[in-house]
């Protein structure tokens, strides 16, 4: 027994050793523990100080403000002239009927507002494809002069025109046919496009389309599903074309497509809304050089201009192109 004491000392003073060490490392977990706990406790004070400094200021500008009301709404398209109607309203705290004059600061114009039941309103055009701006309200009374700074942009396309997103997933295998002088392409992947619009406004698509161009022309056009929604809330779907928020199709697409060497097939998803306007966004690409190889350099552009799948170019009901550019899938030049 007394032979074999130091090997169980040993062994014991190892095995106390090891209880040690994952004690320290236990330890160790919670000092994590609690340093994290910490600073999620310090986070959320500092969040909801954030919110209450916000709040405040919030409260103390509209306390300041000489409106205790004011908003925008857009109205009809006009496509010829590329503008959106837009009313302003406007209700002024203190205000005299028939003695108050108020008047909206938007870009470059002064405009007088008339008294309304809801407030003081006016409505003018202002273009669709550019941002405008609203400085400032005036209200003059009796020669003592209130001013409101506002400093309000606006984007129409944006907040009007639905928002679009297009892209693939998938892959594709091609040959080489030298006689022929074209490159065989085996497509397999599934188009999407995603539509959306900001606040819950209703609005209304008409159709959906895979458009092919090669050569600069194009070569089909093929109509998605729109009862195929995926995973669209169905809340979102109103019915009758409309919807509301955010809704998404897709289209599955296994074909062969013959490119010719030096060329360049690209794919766009075409969606027309209810007032007839066609906005085209870019789904994807493949570009062939002089010996049927991929064309990296042509592939690199489009992808890199325009594979974010936004929308590049909106035409009207007679394809006349009102909003972005055109490009020339053969040398990749913009027209």
């Amino acid at each position: 027994m007394k032979k074999h004491l130091p090997t169980l000392i040993a062994l014991f003073a190892c095995l106390m050793a090891v209880l040690s060490l994952i004690h320290v490392a236990d330890l160790h977990e919670q000092v994590r523990s609690l340093r994290h706990e910490l600073d999620q406790q310090d986070s959320n004070l500092r969040n909801e100080f954030s919110s209450f400094r916000m709040s405040v200021n919030d409260r103390l500008e509209q306390q300041a403000s000489l409106l205790s009301d004011f908003s925008i709404e857009y109205g009809e398209l006009d496509t010829a002239a590329r503008t959106v109607a837009l009313t302003v309203t406007a209700l002024p705290k203190e205000h005299t009927p028939g003695v108050t004059e108020v008047t909206l600061h938007l870009n470059d114009a002064a405009l007088p507002m008339t008294r309304q039941e809801e407030g003081y309103t006016v409505t003018l055009p202002i273009p669709l494809f550019t941002d405008s701006r609203i400085h400032r309200l005036e209200l003059m009374d009796n020669g003592t002069l209130r001013t409101e700074q506002l400093d309000w942009n606006l984007s129409p396309r944006q907040e009007k025109l639905p928002q679009i997103f297009a892209s693939s997933t998938g892959g594709w295998t091609g040959r080489i046919e030298s006689e022929e002088e074209k490159f065989v392409l085996e497509l397999d992947t599934v188009f999407y496009v995603d539509i959306f619009r900001d606040e819950g406004i209703p609005f209304g698509i008409e159709k959906v389309e895979l458009v092919e161009m090669c050569q600069g022309k194009e070569r089909s056009r093929t109509a998605f599903d729109l009862s195929e929604t995926g995973g669209t809330d169905p809340a979102n779907i109103l019915g009758d074309g409309l919807y509301r928020n955010d809704v998404n199709f897709g289209l599955p697409v296994a074909k062969q497509l013959d490119i010719p060497f030096g060329e360049t097939a690209v794919f766009y998803i075409d969606v027309t809304d209810d007032t007839g306007i066609r906005h085209r966004c870019f789904a994807d690409g493949f570009a062939v050089d002089e010996n049927g190889r991929s064309n990296d350099a042509v592939i690199d552009f489009l992808r890199m201009n325009w594979g974010g799948g936004e929308v590049m170019a909106i035409y009207d009901e007679n394809g006349s192109l009102l909003y972005g550019v055109e490009v020339d899938e053969k040398d990749s030049l913009l027209r």
